[in-house]
C-alpha cells in the first residue's frame, strides 16, 4: 500500500504543477510522465499485477490536460506496448484521461527488453528532433558497440547521457553482467535515463547530475573499461544553470579539450573512450590544439567518419566523426586507421567495417581489405578530413604525388593605377574554360586593390576553384589586372608542364579534393590559400607530362571540331527550314 500512496502523491504533484502553469516545457512534461511510469514500473514488477488507476480517481483529476501533453506523443513511434497512443488527441483529454492511458500497459507481463525497446522508440521520437542534444542516431550507436565487442567490457560510463540511448544499447547486448553509469548537466535527463534503463530491467543507481566541463569542481576519478560520449555542443555548455553568473566567457574557448581530458582520466589502463563529435569541429583551424592534444596524450586507434547521418523524425543531416581512443599511455605516432561510411551504405557494408575495426582493436588478424577502411600515418591524419584522405589515397598509386605548394609560387605584384589610363579587368571562367576580359575601366574608376598579370601565370579563383575556375594568362592578357579574389602563381617550369597542370587541376579527383575542402554552406564560399596549397596531384616526369597533355589535347580538339560542325549543321537546318 506504500507504493500506492507514493503513486497518489506523485499524481497530486503533477496535477499541481499543471495548475500553476499555463504550459509545461516538453522536458518538464516528460519528467512528470516519467514519475508516473517509474511508480507503475516499480509496483507492477514487484507485485506482478497491474496497478489500476481507476481506484484513485475520486476528486484527483479535474484539471484539463496541458497542451504540451498533446505534443508529447504527437511524433511517437507506435509499438504494441503503447498501442493506440499515436492516434489519441490529447488536446481534448483531461489529466485523468491522460493518466488512464497508462492503465493499458501491463509492464509485468511484458519482456523487459521489449518494454525497454518500446520506450527507447518513444524517447527517440520525442527527443530526436533536438539536434545533438539528447538522442544519438542509431546508426552511430550500433556501430560503436559492434566495434567495441561489448562481451569483453564490464563497465560503461556516459558523461553526457541525454536520454540514455547509448547505455541502453550496451545493456541490450550484455544485460545484467554490465555495470552502467551516467551523468548529465540536466537532472531531468538523468531521471529519464534512469527510467529508460529500469524499463530494460537494469537496477543500478550510479547516475549523477553535474557540469562535466566545469574546471572549478574537484572531480573524484573512477576507472571504467569504456566511456562513450556524444560531446556537448557549445550551446549546451553556455545554457547551463548559472553560466552567466560564473562569467566563463573565453575560459571555455577550448572546452572540448578539457572535456576529452576528463574522459581519458576516468578510464582504466587499456580502457577505451569513444567520442562522437561533429566533423567540422576537429577540422577547424582553431581546434588544432584539440587535435594535437589527442595525438600526444592518447592512442588513436581509429577515426570513423559518417557522412549525411539523418536523425529520427528530423530532416537534418550532419557529418560526424567517431574517435576510438585507447588509454595506454603511449604516444600515437605511427599508423592510424580511418573509416569512411555514409548513411547510404548498406547494413552489410557498415557491419563489415565494424568487424574490420574490431579486429584491429582486439589485435586479431584480418585478411579482408575494405575500400571503406584504410591505414594512414599520423602525419596524414593531422588534417582530420577523412573524406580528403580517402580521395588522396587514390593519388600516387602510379606516379609520385606532390602538393601544389611544392610547384607553385604566389605572385602579388600590386598594380600602380593611373587615373586616365584604361585597364582590362580579367576573370577566370568555370569548367576550365580559360581567362577573359570581365570589363574595361578607367583608372580613376578603380578603387579596389589590383594585381598585375604576367604571361604564363596560373590563375585560380578563390570562390570558384571547386567549379573549375582555373586558367592561365596568355600573352594576349599580359598586363591585365585582377582582384584579390584571384590567386596568381608562377609555375616551376623545370618540374611541371603548364598544359599538363591545367588539365590535371580540372580533372575529377582534384576538383573532388577542392569540393571537400570548400564545403559550400552558402554561395560565396571562399577556399583559403593554405587549403589550396595542400591539394595533391600526381606528377610524372616532364616528358611523360607533355606526352599525356598532348594526347588529351588531341581528344579535346576532336570534340571542339565536332561541336563546331554540329553548330554549323543546326544553323544550316534553321536557314533551310525558316529562310
Amino acid at each position: 500500500m506504500d507504493t500506492v500512496n507514493v503513486f497518489i502523491e506523485t499524481l497530486n504533484q503533477a496535477r499541481e504543477k499543471i495548475k500553476k502553469t499555463e504550459r509545461l516545457a516538453p522536458e518538464a512534461c516528460m519528467e512528470e510522465l516519467c514519475k508516473l511510469l517509474l511508480v507503475k514500473l516499480y509496483y507492477e514488477r514487484k507485485t506482478l499485477r497491474t496497478l489500476a488507476f481507476s481506484l484513485f480517481r475520486n476528486n484527483i483529476y479535474d484539471n484539463p490536460a496541458d497542451r504540451s501533453y498533446e505534443n508529447l506523443f504527437r511524433s511517437y513511434v507506435p509499438c504494441y506496448l503503447f498501442e493506440g497512443w499515436d492516434r489519441i488527441n490529447l488536446k481534448r483529454r483531461t489529466f485523468e484521461e491522460v493518466v488512464t492511458l497508462l492503465e493499458s500497459i501491463n509492464l509485468y507481463e511484458t519482456d523487459c527488453i521489449e518494454a525497454g525497446k518500446a520506450f527507447t522508440s518513444f524517447l527517440q521520437a520525442q527527443y530526436g528532433g533536438y539536434i545533438n542534444d539528447y538522442s544519438t542516431p542509431d546508426i552511430l550507436t550500433k556501430y560503436i558497440f559492434d566495434v567495441l565487442g561489448i562481451e569483453s567490457i564490464k563497465t560503461v560510463f556516459d558523461p553526457c547521457c541525454g536520454i540514455g540511448g547509448m547505455l541502453a544499447e550496451a545493456y541490450c547486448r550484455k544485460g545484467c553482467h554490465l555495470m552502467l553509469a551516467g551523468n548529465d548537466i540536466s537532472q531531468t535527463m538523468v531521471n529519464i535515463t534512469q527510467l529508460h534503463l529500469k524499463m530494460y530491467g537494469y537496477e543500478g543507481e550510479d547516475f549523477t547530475c553535474s557540469d562535466y566541463t566545469d574546471k572549478r569542481k574537484g572531480t573524484s576519478y573512477k576507472g571504467y573499461d569504456c566511456i562513450v560520449a556524444h560531446i556537448p555542443t557549445r550551446r549546451q555548455i553556455y545554457s547551463a544553470i548559472h553560466r552567466s553568473y560564473y562569467q566563463y566567457g573565453d575560459d571555455y574557448f577550448n572546452f572540448e579539450e578539457f572535456f576529452i581530458e576528463n574522459v581519458v582520466k576516468h578510464l582504466n589502463i587499456d580502457g577505451f573512450a569513444v567520442i562522437i563529435l561533429p566533423k567540422n569541429m576537429v577540422e577547424r583551424h582553431d581546434k588544432r590544439y584539440l587535435r594535437h592534444y589527442l595525438m600526444e596524450k592518447t592512442e588513436i586507434v581509429n577515426i570513423t567518419q559518417f557522412n549525411d547521418v539523418a536523425y529520427h523524425g528530423h530532416s537534418t543531416k550532419k557529418d560526424y566523426q567517431i574517435l576510438f581512443l585507447k588509454n595506454s599511455g603511449k604516444h600515437s605516432y605511427g599508423e592510424c586507421t580511418a573509416t569512411l561510411l555514409s548513411s547510404c551504405d548498406s547494413i552489410e557494408d557498415i557491419n563489415n567495417a565494424a568487424k574490420w575495426v574490431n579486429s584491429l582493436i582486439m589485435q586479431k588478424p584480418h585478411n579482408s581489405e575494405l575500400p571503406s577502411c584504410k591505414y594512414f600515418s599520423h602525419r596524414e591524419v593531422e588534417n582530420w578530413n577523412i573524406s580528403l584522405l580517402f580521395i588522396r589515397d587514390k593519388i600516387g598509386k602510379k606516379y609520385a604525388p606532390v602538393l601544389l605548394e611544392d610547384i607553385l609560387t604566389r605572385r602579388r605584384e600590386l598594380a600602380q593605377i593611373i587615373p586616365d589610363k584604361k585597364y582590362n579587368i580579367l576573370r577566370v571562367r568555370r569548367r576550365g574554360l580559360g581567362v577573359e576580359v570581365k570589363r574595361t575601366e578607367l583608372g580613376g574608376d578603380i578603387h579596389d586593390t589590383m594585381f598585375v598579370t604576367k604571361a604564363n601565370d596560373l590563375v585560380i579563383s578563390s570562390f570558384e576553384a571547386d567549379m573549375g575556375g582555373i586558367g592561365h594568362i596568355t600573352k594576349e592578357f599580359e598586363g591585365g589586372i585582377v582582384t584579390k579574389d584571384l590567386y596568381l602563381f608562377e609555375v616551376d617550369k623545370r618540374r611541371v608542364d603548364l598544359n599538363y597542370l591545367l588539365m590535371v587541376l580540372t580533372s575529377a579527383p582534384v576538383l573532388e579534393q577542392l569540393q571537400v575542402m570548400n564545403k559550400r554552406e552558402y554561395m560565396l564560399s571562399r577556399i583559403s590559400l593554405s587549403k589550396l596549397m595542400s591539394v595533391m596531384i600526381p606528377l610524372p616526369d616532364i616528358d611523360t607530362q607533355k606526352s599525356m597533355a598532348k594526347e588529351l589535347q588531341r581528344f579535346i580538339d576532336k570534340a571542339q571540331k565536332a561541336e563546331d560542325e554540329l553548330a554549323e549543321g543546326r544553323k544550316s537546318f534553321s536557314k533551310n527550314l525558316f529562310g
